[in-house]
């Protein structure tokens, strides 16, 4: 049995060793990263034996996800304990690897999938802070505009300007309508414990007044992630000029910058593939997959004709057996629906997803069933309150169904993603 720890200030040098010791480049890696967003993730941490475990909940949801344990080469020994651990939380085992950890998995028995929107972007810091040749042309002249513009100036984050820092980013929320307290909550965590997490920033003033800040700390000896970057857009310029100085300020045995994530935002994705990354650090979600979870699989496919591979994605980013209704006989499943948490116009919304049933057992109220089950636990509360639950039809005949359940004929915008940047598409 595993005894993981809740996470605190003095695992720092813990876990940062072991990051360093396995050149881990993940974002989800850096130590101010897990600390800060304890509040949502409630992330653990336990040693067995040569390796260090972190375990986490994904979006503060039940669904349990473990990060490649670091220690060993070769982590697969590991697999039965956390399988066992991850079982007494009612879940399937969830991991979330690299490259490497995803050879040492038996492709049968797992569903494994690359989300591309929670790839990160590393660059080289040197092309960061010099800006040489005609691909960054257009930042060199957006830099040179601002610097002629404005009476700016540039100095070190620290204690006696992080009150203005926070001002500037509640104020960059509210031009932007932003409600996502979570993140702000996070920003702030992190600021507050700026010395403690050996946290290094930079802010930008413009006649005195800060109007943009970053700050990132040291994830390996040749790599730095930056975790926080936030500007005044009515200054034009300042987040590219903030961009370089950090770059500059890191010193020269830093070789990579980590950006992090853009999570699937068209804008955010556009300004960090405006920078050259040097490469993206795809990142996988690995789900353990057992008798019950191959004949969801093998239906999926049967009923609506996708690939394994699509259905297998769908698998590593939402399943959770508490949200998956089935029906079986003879050792088979034939029918089933899913329920998939997400935000709409409604405001928190379940959403009511492959429903299938088998084709020689139609006809007996499978559907129905499986529906049932599904607006019962919806009902009951289970993940949170809802205040609504939504469907999609494929067809009339489904309409009539749904129509029986009490689903009014409506349109709405759904928002099919996650803080993780998991997509339905």
């Amino acid at each position: 049995m595993i005894r993981f720890e809740e996470i605190e200030l003095s695992h720092k040098a813990l876990i940062e060793s072991r990051v360093r010791a396995a050149g881990g480049r993940s974002c989800d890696l850096s130590f101010a990263n897990i600390f800060g967003w304890l509040h949502l993730f409630d992330s653990r941490v336990a040693e067995v034996g040569e390796w260090l475990v972190l375990k986490y909940r994904i979006d503060g949801q039940p669904r349990t996800a473990y990060m490649q344990p670091l220690g060993g080469a070769d982590f697969t020994p590991l697999l039965p304990l956390l399988a066992e651990d991850a079982q007494r939380e009612g879940q399937p085992l969830r991991l979330m690897l690299d490259d490497g950890g995803v050879e040492l998995l038996d492709a049968d028995c797992w569903a494994v999938d690359c989300n591309r929107d929670a790839c990160d972007y590393i660059y080289l810091r040197e092309e960061l802070a010099q800006l040489v040749g005609s691909g960054f042309k257009a930042k060199r002249n957006h830099i040179a505009r601002f610097e002629s513009r404005y009476n700016y100036t540039f100095e070190p984050l620290a204690a006696d300007n992080i009150e203005e820092c926070l001002s500037v980013d509640a104020e960059w929320r509210f031009r932007r309508g932003s409600t996502d307290a979570a993140e702000a909550l996070a920003l702030r965590r992190k600021l507050q414990c700026f010395a403690e997490l050996d946290l290094q920033g930079v802010v930008l003033r413009v006649d005195g007044r800060v109007v943009a800040f970053t700050f990132g700390s040291q994830l390996t000896d040749d790599t730095f992630c930056v975790h926080c970057e936030k500007a005044d857009t009515s200054f034009d310029g300042a987040y590219a000029a903030i961009n370089r100085m950090m770059a500059l300020q890191l010193p020269d045995t830093t070789q990579y910058i980590n950006r992090e994530e853009d999570l699937g935002i068209e804008g955010l994705r556009r300004a960090k593939l405006s920078y050259r990354p040097a490469m993206l650090l795809r990142k996988y979600t690995a789900l353990r997959l057992d008798d019950h979870l191959r004949g969801v699989r093998a239906l999926w496919c049967r009923v609506f004709g996708d690939q394994p591979a699509w259905v297998d994605s769908f698998l590593a980013r939402f399943y959770d057996p508490q949200l998956c209704f089935t029906h079986s006989e003879e050792g088979q499943v034939v029918a089933m629906a899913h329920i998939v948490p997400l935000t709409t116009d409604l405001g928190r919304t379940a959403y009511l997803y492959a429903v299938a049933v088998d084709e020689p057992f139609r006809g007996r109220g499978l559907a129905r069933k499986v529906i049932t089950d599904a607006l019962t636990k919806v009902r009951e509360g289970w993940g949170g309150e809802f205040d609504a639950v939504g469907v999609i039809p494929a067809d009339e005949s489904l309409r009539a169904l749904y129509a029986k359940f009490g689903f009014a004929d409506e349109r709405f915008a759904m928002s099919f993603g996650s803080r993780g940047g998991d997509r339905l598409g």
